[in-house]
C-alpha cells in the first residue's frame, strides 16, 4: 500500500492531479488557427474580440456580464459552424446548449501536432444567442439584415478567481513553476484581487523584480509589456501574441473546469492542512481507516422487500460509522441498500423538526448521491416519488442538468404547492409530528415502511404550512436557472436551509458538485458515491473533503474509470513539475491505461473492514457462475433460473474475418449474425427494449448501429445517452450503462488474432455478462477464446452449458 503520510504529500498530490488534468484536457483538444479563406468555406470555432473596444474590455474584465457582438465578416464563419453543429445535433438528438468559453490575450505557437492557439486567460459562458442563419445568408454581401451574437458570462462562485489560467501552457510555453502559479493564485484570493490584479500580478511574475506598476486600464501598455516579457521566453520564436481576444467552443467542451476549481480551491486555501483524523477524506487520503465496531440498526426501508443478510449488515455498518466502504458485485442489490439508508436518514430529519419554523441547519441534514454520470445518480433518485405527496428528492448539477430536471421539478412543485391549505397543514404537521414521536418510541424488530411513510407526510406538511415561503422560494430558484443564474438564490444561507429542508435528499454528478456546493469541509450531512469502481481517484475527493459521513459503493472488477494518460507519461509530469512525491505513491492514486485505478479500489485499500454484498438477484445461476469463476465473487443465487429462452448460456459460433477500421476493429460477417439474431428473439415474443447488443470494439460498434438503423430495429446507445424502454440498447463492454437486460448478445469481432481486450483485465467479461438476467449470446469464433485465460473460462462454460444457435 501506498498511501500518504502528511498534508505535505497531499499538496504535492493535488499538484500531481490538477497536472494530470490539463495535460488530459490538451491531449484530447486544442484550439487550432483556421485561415480566413478556409474558414469562409467550412466555418471556424471562433471568433475574435478586439481589445480596444471599451465593451469589449468591460466583459473581459468581468466589470460587465454581457457583451453584444455585431456580425460581420469576422464572426460569420463562428456562425456557420454554429450552424453545421445545430444541424448534427437535431439529427442525433443531442443537446442544443453550446459550451463556449472567452479568452484572452490570444497566442499562437507550434508544437509537434501543429499550430495552436492559446489565452492566459479565459472564463465560460453562460449563454449564446446568435442568429440562424444558413446558405446565402452566412456571407458577409448577402447579410440579410443587422445581426448580433449576445455572450452572457456565468456567475463567480464566493472568493474564487476570475479567470481559469492557461497553466500548462504558463508552464510548459513560458517556463513558470508551479509553485508560482499556485503563490500567485493564494495571493489574489488572500488579497482579494479582482480581475485587473491578477493580470498585473502575472505581469509582475514574467517580468521578474525589475517590473514597474500597471496602471489600471492600460490595455495597451499591458499588451505591450507582455510582448517584451513573453520574448526571452519564446521557443525559437514560435509564440506570438495577438492583440484581441477569443470566443470559442472546443468540440468536447471542458469537463473537468469544476474539478479543477475544486483542486486549485483545496491548494489555494489549504484545506488539506487540518482534516480531522475520523473525517471520510482523511481516510481515503492517508490509509489505514480501523473505527470501534459499532452497528446501528435502521429505523426505516422504502418499501416492503426484506433486506438480505448482507445487505442489513452493511447499512447497520454505515450507521455507526464516519467511513465506509461497501463491496458489491453485479445484481447484489446496492440500490435497495443506499435507498433504505436515505428513509433512515429521511425519519431521523423529519423527528428533528420541533415546529414548523425549524430549519435544516446548514447541510448536516442532507444526503447527497453522487457518481461519474447521472444514470448511476438518477438509479438511485427514481423510484422515491409517492404521488399524494410532494416529492423530498431534487437532482442538482450541470446547466443542462438544472434546465433539464431541477427546472421542471420545480415549476410541478410550485403548481402542486399552490392550491394547498397552510393553516391544515400546520395542524397535519402537529399531528403527525407526535405519531411520528410514538412510533419512533414504539419497540421494533425490523426497519418499517410505516416510520419512512410518516416521515414524508410530515414533510409534506411541513411545507404546506410554510407555503406562501416555500412558494417564494421555489418560484425564485426557478426563475434564476431559467435566466441562466443557475442556483444563486441559494448564497443566503436562509434560502439554502430552507431549500434543503423541503428537499434532504439532492442527485448530483461529481464533476457538477461545485454547482451546487461550497467547498467546506465537513459540512455536508451524508455522501454516497455508487459506482464507486468507476469513479477516477481524484474526482471523488472534493466531495468527501465536503462530507461529515460517506460510503462508497461499487466493484473494481466492473466498468472502470477512463483512462487517459500512461504510467510513463504521468511520471514525466511529475518530474517535469518537480512534484515532491514518490513514484510509487504517484502511481498509487493516478489513473493510467496499464492499470486504471479507482475510488473504490482505493477505498477498499484505505479501511481495515469491508462490507460485501453476497446476495445476487439479476441472472440465471448458469450466467452468475462464469463471473464467479472470473472474478471469484462468493455469491448466493436468490432468483428464479427458469426461462422461456431456454438454456441461460447461448452461442453463434463464426469464423469470418475481423477488418481495421480506424483504430478500431470491425467484423461484417457477425454484424450480420447478430441482426439475425435480434430478428429471431423479437420473433418469439422478446420486445426490442429487453434486448443489448455489446462489443469490445467502437468500429464494430458503428457498423452494428448502421445495420440496426437499415433494418428499422430501434436502437439507442448505452453509453450514457437517454434511456428508450422500447430500443435494443448497443455499446461498447468498456462505457455501456444500459443497465441488465433479458438477453444480451455479445460480438466478439476476433477470430483470427488473439482477443487481447477480453485478456487484458477480467472487468470486461464481467459486465458483459453480468448485464444478461435471463440469457448471454456469444457471437464469434470459439477457437480464438483458447489465447487467453479468462476468455478460456468463458468458453468452457459455453460449451458445457451453453446452447448452440444454429441457422
Amino acid at each position: 500500500m501506498s498511501f500518504l503520510s502528511g498534508p505535505t504529500e497531499v499538496k504535492e498530490l493535488l499538484r500531481l492531479w490538477k497536472a494530470e488534468l490539463l495535460v488530459e484536457e490538451a491531449l484530447s483538444q486544442s484550439l487550432s488557427p483556421v485561415r480566413p479563406e478556409v474558414a469562409r468555406q467550412e466555418g471556424r470555432n471562433y471568433f475574435k474580440l478586439l481589445l480596444e473596444a471599451p465593451k469589449t474590455q468591460a466583459f473581459l474584465l468581468r466589470d460587465s456580464n454581457d457583451l453584444k457582438v455585431s456580425v460581420g465578416e469576422e464572426e460569420l464563419p463562428f456562425l456557420s459552424y454554429l450552424a453545421q453543429e445545430d444541424k448534427a445535433r437535431r439529427r442525433y438528438h443531442l443537446s442544443m446548449e453550446h459550451e463556449v468559453w472567452v479568452g484572452f490575450p490570444a497566442l499562437y505557437y507550434q508544437d509537434k501536432k501543429g499550430a495552436k492557439l492559446a489565452t492566459l486567460f479565459r472564463f465560460p459562458v453562460a449563454q449564446i444567442l446568435y442568429p440562424t442563419l444558413d446558405g446565402e445568408s452566412l456571407r458577409a454581401e448577402t447579410l440579410p439584415g443587422t445581426y448580433e451574437i449576445s455572450l452572457t458570462q456565468e456567475e463567480r462562485a464566493g472568493r474564487e478567481s476570475p479567470y481559469f489560467l492557461d497553466e500548462l501552457f504558463l508552464t510548459e510555453r513560458l517556463g513558470l513553476l508551479d509553485e508560482e502559479i499556485l503563490e500567485l493564485r493564494k495571493q489574489a484570493i488572500a488579497q482579494g484581487q479582482g480581475a485587473w490584479e491578477l493580470l498585473a500580478s502575472l505581469l509582475r511574475l514574467l517580468e521578474g523584480p525589475s517590473g514597474e506598476a500597471l496602471e489600471e486600464g492600460d490595455w495597451n501598455g499591458f499588451l505591450v509589456r507582455l510582448g517584451q516579457a513573453l520574448e526571452p521566453r519564446r521557443e525559437q520564436g514560435r509564440i506570438r501574441l495577438f492583440p484581441f481576444g477569443l470566443a470559442y467552443e472546443l468540440d468536447q467542451g471542458q469537463p473537468t473546469r469544476n474539478l479543477q476549481k475544486d483542486l486549485e480551491e483545496l491548494l489555494d486555501e489549504e484545506l488539506y492542512e487540518n482534516l480531522s483524523p475520523k473525517s471520510p477524506a482523511h481516510a481515503y487520503l492517508y490509509g489505514g481507516h480501523q473505527e470501534e465496531a459499532k452497528t446501528l440498526p435502521p429505523l426505516a426501508q422504502v418499501d416492503d422487500k426484506v433486506l438480505t443478510p448482507s445487505q442489513a449488515q452493511a447499512l447497520a455498518a454505515v450507521l455507526g460509522r464516519k467511513f465506509t466502504v461497501i463491496s458489491g458485485p453485479p445484481g447484489t442489490g446496492k440500490t435497495q441498500v443506499i435507498k433504505n439508508l436515505l428513509a433512515h436518514r429521511l425519519v431521523r430529519f423529519a423527528s428533528s423538526l420541533a415546529n414548523v419554523s425549524d430549519r435544516a441547519i446548514g447541510l448536516w441534514s442532507v444526503s447527497l448521491v453522487t457518481s461519474t454520470n447521472n444514470r448511476a445518480v438518477d438509479n438511485v433518485m427514481n423510484g422515491l416519488e409517492l404521488p399524494e405527496l410532494l416529492p423530498i428528492q431534487i437532482r442538482l448539477g450541470s446547466r443542462l442538468v438544472l434546465q433539464r430536471q431541477t427546472l421542471p421539478a420545480l415549476v410541478e412543485y410550485a403548481k402542486r404547492l399552490e392550491g394547498a391549505d397552510s393553516a391544515q397543514g400546520l395542524r397535519d404537521f402537529n399531528r403527525l409530528k407526535v405519531e411520528l414521536e410514538e412510533a419512533l418510541e414504539a419497540p421494533r424488530e425490523q426497519p418499517s415502511q410505516e416510520l419512512y411513510l410518516l416521515a414524508r407526510r410530515v414533510l409534506d406538511a411541513f411545507a404546506r404550512a410554510n407555503q406562501i415561503e416555500v412558494l417564494r422560494l421555489v418560484e425564485g430558484i426557478a426563475a434564476d436557472i431559467e435566466a441562466k443564474r443557475g442556483l444563486k438564490g441559494l448564497k443566503r444561507p436562509q434560502a439554502m436551509e430552507l431549500f434543503f429542508s423541503l428537499f434532504p435528499l439532492v442527485g448530483s454528478t461529481l464533476l457538477s458538485l461545485r454547482n451546487s456546493f461550497e467547498m467546506k469541509p465537513e459540512s455536508l450531512g451524508l455522501l454516497v458515491i455508487d459506482e464507486a469502481g468507476q469513479c477516477a481517484p481524484h474526482y471523488v475527493l472534493p466531495a468527501l473533503v465536503l462530507a461529515r459521513q460517506a460510503v462508497l459503493l461499487g466493484d473494481p472488477r466492473q466498468l472502470e474509470p477512463v483512462a487517459r494518460l500512461r504510467g510513463q507519461e504521468i511520471e514525466a509530469i511529475r518530474k517535469a513539475r518537480s512534484i515532491h512525491l514518490e513514484p510509487e505513491k504517484a502511481r498509487f492514486f493516478s489513473l493510467c491505461v496499464e492499470q486504471p485505478r479507482s475510488a473504490q479500489g482505493i477505498a477498499q485499500e484505505a479501511c481495515t473492514e469491508i462490507w460485501p454484498l453476497r446476495e445476487h438477484f439479476r441472472c440465471r445461476q448458469e450466467i452468475i457462475e462464469v463471473c464467479c469463476d472470473l472474478c471469484g465473487y462468493d455469491l448466493e443465487l436468490k432468483r428464479n433460473s427458469q426461462s422461456a429462452l431456454g438454456p441461460a448460456l447461448g452461442y453463434k459460433e463464426t469464423e469470418g474475418p475481423e477488418q481495421r477500421y480506424g483504430g478500431s476493429w470491425w467484423n461484417p460477417l457477425e454484424v450480420e449474425v447478430v441482426l439475425g439474431l435480434l430478428e429471431r428473439f423479437h420473433a418469439q415474443g422478446l420486445d426490442w427494449g429487453e434486448m443489448a447488443v455489446l462489443t469490445p470494439f467502437r468500429g464494430q460498434l458503428f457498423f452494428l448501429n448502421q445495420a440496426l438503423a437499415r433494418s428499422r430495429i430501434p436502437y439507442h446507445s448505452g453509453e450514457g445517452a437517454e434511456e428508450e424502454p422500447k430500443a435494443v440498447a448497443s455499446g461498447t463492454v468498456h462505457r455501456f450503462q444500459g443497465g441488465e437486460r433479458p438477453l444480451v448478445i455479445f460480438s466478439q469481432v476476433i477470430s483470427q488474432g488473439e482477443p487481447v481486450f477480453l485478456n487484458s483485465r477480467v472487468n470486461l467479461l464481467n459486465v458483459a455478462l453480468s448485464r444478461a438476467q435471463e440469457h448471454f449470446c456469444y457471437v464469434g469464433a470459439l477457437g480464438v477464446l483458447d489465447k487467453g485465460p479468462f476468455t478460456q473460462i468463458l468458453k468452457h462454460h459455453l460449451l458445457q452449458k451453453g446452447r448452440a444457435w444454429r441457422n
